[in-house]
C-alpha cells in the first residue's frame, strides 16, 4: 500500500508542478519506420537517389550494396529528427564511408512498403566520427540510451562511443550492448556529444532519449499542452512504464495529461 501511495504521490506531485518528461526513441531495426523520421537537407527516399564523395574523394551513389546481399545508405551531414529530439552523425575526418544505415541481408533496396519481417536495419558509425543529440533550448536532456541488442538480431558492442559532454555519467551493460548516459542532478543541457573512438564499427538499433523543460524554461510547452492530443501513457504499480499494446490483466496508473487515474485492465 506504501509503495502505491508513494507511486501515485510522485505522478501527481509532477502535474501539479508542470514537469513533464517526454521519452522519444529512434527505432532503425524497422525499415518500415525509417520513413516516419524528418530528414534534412534530403528526405529518405531523395537520400537513397542522391550521392555523395567517400573518404577518398569518389564520387558514389548513397544506397550501394555490400557484400552482395546487404545495402548501405550514406547519412552524411543529414539530420534526423523525431518529437523535438533530432541527431546529427558527421564524419569529419572523412575515416571510411560511415556514418550510415545498414540493410541486411535483402534482396533489393525498400524503395517503397518495405516488409519489415523480411530483413532489418541498423544506424551505424565509425572512429572519430560523432554522434550529436539535441533538443530544443528550452529542454534539458535527461537520458539517452543506445541500444545495440535487439530480439532476433546479433547483438553489437557499443561500448567504444564515449560521451564528450560534461554533466552526467555514462555506464555499459555488462556486454556492452546498452550504452546508457543519465545526467547529474541539476544538469541542464540541451545538446551532448558521442564521439567514437575505438576501430570497430559502432551501431544502435534503437536510441532513446528522454528530456524535460529546463528549471528556467519558458513553460510554453506546458501552457500549449493540450489533454486531448497527450498520449496516453500506463505504468505498473510499481512505477514501470508499460507497452499500452501488451498490457496483461491488471491494475495500472494511466497517465493522460494533467489527468492521473486507477484503471483495471481485464
Amino acid at each position: 500500500m506504501k509503495k502505491k501511495f508513494l507511486l501515485f504521490s510522485f505522478l501527481l506531485a509532477c502535474v501539479g508542478s508542470g514537469a513533464k518528461a517526454d521519452e522519444v526513441t529512434f527505432d532503425f531495426s524497422t525499415p518500415a519506420d525509417l520513413g516516419k523520421f524528418t530528414y534534412a537537407p534530403l528526405s529518405i527516399s531523395e537520400l537513397i537517389k542522391s550521392t555523395y564523395l567517400n573518404n577518398k574523394g569518389v564520387e558514389k551513389d548513397r544506397c550501394y550494396i555490400s557484400n552482395g546481399s546487404s545495402y548501405v545508405l550514406i547519412l552524411e551531414g543529414e539530420t534526423i529528427s523525431k518529437d523535438g529530439v533530432t541527431l546529427f552523425l558527421d564524419n569529419p575526418e572523412k575515416v571510411t564511408n560511415y556514418p550510415r544505415y545498414f540493410f541486411g541481408p535483402i534482396d533489393k533496396f525498400p524503395e517503397t512498403d518495405p516488409k519489415a519481417e523480411d530483413f532489418y536495419s541498423d544506424i551505424r558509425w565509425y572512429t572519430k566520427e560523432t554522434l550529436q543529440i539535441s533538443v530544443d533550448e528550452t529542454k534539458k536532456i535527461d537520458k539517452v540510451v543506445l541500444c545495440a541488442a535487439y530480439e532476433g538480431l546479433k547483438n553489437r558492442d557499443n561500448s567504444e562511443t564515449i560521451i564528450q559532454t560534461e554533466g552526467g555519467v555514462q555506464t555499459f551493460s555488462d556486454d556492452k550492448t546498452l550504452n546508457t548516459w543519465v545526467a547529474d542532478q541539476g544538469t541542464q543541457v540541451s545538446e551532448i556529444l558521442y564521439k567514437a573512438i575505438g576501430s570497430s564499427t559502432q551501431m544502435a538499433y534503437t536510441i532513446t532519449v528522454t528530456y524535460s523543460d529546463k528549471e528556467n524554461g519558458s513553460g510554453i510547452s506546458s501552457v500549449n499542452s493540450n489533454d486531448d492530443n497527450a498520449p496516453v501513457e500506463y505504468y505498473d504499480l510499481t512505477g514501470v512504464r508499460c507497452n499500452p499494446d501488451n498490457l496483461t490483466p491488471g491494475i495500472y496508473v494511466m497517465r493522460k495529461g494533467a489527468s492521473v487515474k486507477k484503471v483495471s485492465i481485464k
